[in-house]
């Protein structure tokens, strides 16, 4: 469930899309993937200055994975690229995951690469507060700006105005940053 979109599931563009409305999300299901602006871009997307302007609160349960952020739940290509990303606003997540839990104050899980535009120099902001709670029976993966990376990362930054809070269970293991909780790739800038 997405803000704007819930899934993309081609090679699509998304450009100058934002949020502009408080959002309560409670999903029970076998997955979930939530975002303030697009849930779920499944494709080779070229996704690009993307806001979330409002308060976003995600519960709810499910039996597998849950992927949250403040923008975009889970970018589930290699192929994807993503720029300009900014969360603007308060973010609470307090859902439970029967499997692993993915939680960003702007992405929260990403297999494809995070970079600013050509002559930008955001890939990914956050300027919220964001709070994560909640409960996963397996790894908990969580950062102010993204939760867990497969691929390149750059250009992230947080706002001296935002805050993160993290107060969840992790049935093994918890990674948590200020701004990623896991990475598998390199991180620049």
């Amino acid at each position: 469930l997405g803000g704007v979109m819930g899934q993309i599931h081609s090679a699509s563009t998304v450009t100058n899309c934002s949020n502009n409305k408080d959002l309560t999300i409670n999903m029970n299901a076998a997955k979930a993937y939530v975002g303030g602006v697009i849930a779920y871009p499944s494709g080779a997307a070229i996704l690009s200055t993307l806001t979330n302007n409002n308060a976003i609160t995600f519960t709810g349960t499910t039996t597998g994975i849950y992927a949250a952020g403040g923008v975009i739940g889970y970018i589930d290509n290699a192929s994807a690229t993503s720029a300009n990303l900014v969360n603007g606003a308060t973010v609470t997540f307090s859902g439970t995951a029967g499997t692993s839990l993915y939680a960003g104050g702007v992405v929260g899980y990403t297999m494809g690469a995070i970079a600013p535009a050509e002559g930008g120099t955001v890939g990914a902001k956050n300027n919220g507060t964001v709070t994560f709670g909640g409960t996963s029976t397996s790894g908990y993966f969580v950062g102010g700006v993204v939760g867990y990376s497969t691929n390149e990362i750059s250009y992230l930054t947080s706002s001296e105005d935002s805050s993160i809070t993290y107060n969840g269970t992790a049935g093994t293991n918890l990674y948590a940053g200020g701004m990623i909780g896991y990475t598998a790739k390199s991180v620049s800038n």
